[in-house]
């Protein structure tokens, strides 16, 4: 018996089976662990500030500086009464106001200074925020959508490790049917009860065994491994620790009819945030159209220099009021109004074509589920038959009314559609989620 063979019968593992991973599990794991989850997270997380950066548009201003400078030279400007007036400050006992020098500019100069600005109204900065709000809202709505796009991604990888798995075995009883045959082949041609003719028959049906079970352990690998990444479980290296998956007690059951559509067009993210999208275009139109009203600005600022100038005080302040109105820009917001127009045109046909969409997808989802369910039952009905006809074909093989190459021949048509029937269920279980995902959560 061929070295390969041993090798494939003692690579199952019998004394420590795998734990278990179920599909809640599974789920909250991708929740939990996926790289691609927490990435979404931390833009949701950054999103938030869109808002708080909108409201500090209408918050004060405050801004200080400071300064040491070197001048060229130092200015200093004398100022006095004429001379021609100390009669007269005599004549009425008056003290003759001495001359004073006023310093300008000093050599070494130091001077400090605070402003300030606040917009006390301004309608476009109004909009602003309640379009941040929007954005934000945007985010969570993404966030929500990857999450959601992520479990129905986890339901399939596991639905197809269970399946993978369901291939291995099938696999593993007809090689182990094949090995059985194959030990009495040559028992039988020994004592020549049998021609060389159905030992190397023997011998082919067991090298196609082998190579279909190393095909389908090769996929069921694959499939963990997709299984792995997506819940986080792969280490660095690309090594995981081994899991079992098990069919859930409740298969997926898709809503059905008219009102499952309707609550679909209702609640579905992607429609949600498409709608949002338009209200957000809206606005924006809005917030335009404001800029033609004017903004009142509030101003201040206080200075202190180590000259005290004319005023004779080192320090001076001021406040005031500003109307700001832009009246002539050059078109600037009229061509801006018919870009927010067609914006606002393309978010509402982007809209009014998701909702066709969506329908077209549920009633493409409802077809596929019910020629999967077809498919099923016909498969279901292929391995009854082919079981009758194994079990019958070993009956006459052992009173001599068949052949062995009649049993190869009726084992390798009831693995062939032991296999069908598992992609059939495979198929039911994806063409359910799938229309699922198109009644209940957004399109991947």
């Amino acid at each position: 018996m061929p070295l390969l063979l041993f090798a494939l019968l003692a690579a199952t593992p019998v004394d420590q089976p795998a734990p278990i991973l179920t599909l809640a599990e599974a789920q909250r794991l991708v929740r939990e662990q996926n790289l691609d989850l927490q990435v979404a997270r931390e833009r949701l997380e950054k999103s938030a500030n869109l808002s708080r950066k909108a409201w500090a548009a209408l918050l004060p201003f405050v801004s200080a500086n400071a300064s040491y400078t070197r001048n060229d030279k130092r200015i200093i400007i004398p100022f006095g009464l004429p001379e021609g007036l100390r009669p007269l400050f005599d004549s009425f006992g008056l003290e003759f106001p001495p001359p004073t020098n006023i310093g300008i500019q000093r050599l070494y100069q130091r001077n400090a200074a605070v402003s300030f600005s606040w917009v006390l109204l301004s309608a476009p900065a109004v909009t602003g925020i309640l379009n941040a709000g929007d954005a934000v809202e945007l985010a969570r709505l993404g966030y929500a959508q990857t999450e959601l796009a992520l479990q129905f991604a986890t339901a399939l990888a596991y639905f197809s490790a269970l399946n993978a798995d369901q291939q291995v075995s099938i696999r593993e009883r007809a090689l182990t049917l094949a090995a059985e045959h194959l030990r009495m082949a040559e028992a039988k041609v020994a004592v020549g009860e049998a021609t060389q003719v159905i030992a190397l028959r023997s011998e082919v049906e067991v090298a196609n065994a082998e190579q279909a079970l190393i095909t389908a352990r090769n996929a069921a690998r694959n499939a963990h491994v997709a299984l792995a990444t997506l819940i986080g479980y792969v280490h660095a290296d690309g090594s995981f620790a081994p899991f079992a998956v098990e069919r859930p007690q409740e298969a997926p059951t898709p809503p059905a009819g008219q009102d499952a559509l309707a609550e679909a067009l209702a609640e579905r993210l992607d429609l949600k945030l498409l709608d949002r999208q338009l209200a957000l275009a809206e606005r924006q139109k809005t917030e335009t159209w404001l800029k033609f009203l004017p903004a009142l600005v509030a101003t201040g600022n206080w200075r202190w220099a180590d000259v005290k100038g004319f005023g004779g005080e080192n320090t001076n302040w001021a406040v005031s009021l500003v109307l700001q109105w832009s009246l002539v820009e050059g078109g600037m917001r009229l061509w801006e109004l018919d870009e927010r127009q067609h914006e606002v045109n393309a978010a509402g046909l982007q809209l009014e074509k998701a909702r066709e969409d969506i329908a077209s997808q549920v009633s493409e989802a409802k077809l596929n589920l019910d020629s999967a369910r077809a498919t099923a039952t016909a498969s279901d009905r292929t391995v009854e038959l082919a079981r009758k006809s194994a079990a019958l074909v070993q009956a006459q093989y052992e009173v001599g009314a068949a052949t062995q190459l009649d049993v190869l021949d009726a084992n390798r048509l009831l693995a062939d559609a032991e296999t069908a029937q598992a992609l059939a269920a495979l198929a039911v279980d994806i063409a359910g989620l799938s229309l699922e995902n198109a009644l209940r959560l957004p399109p991947l």
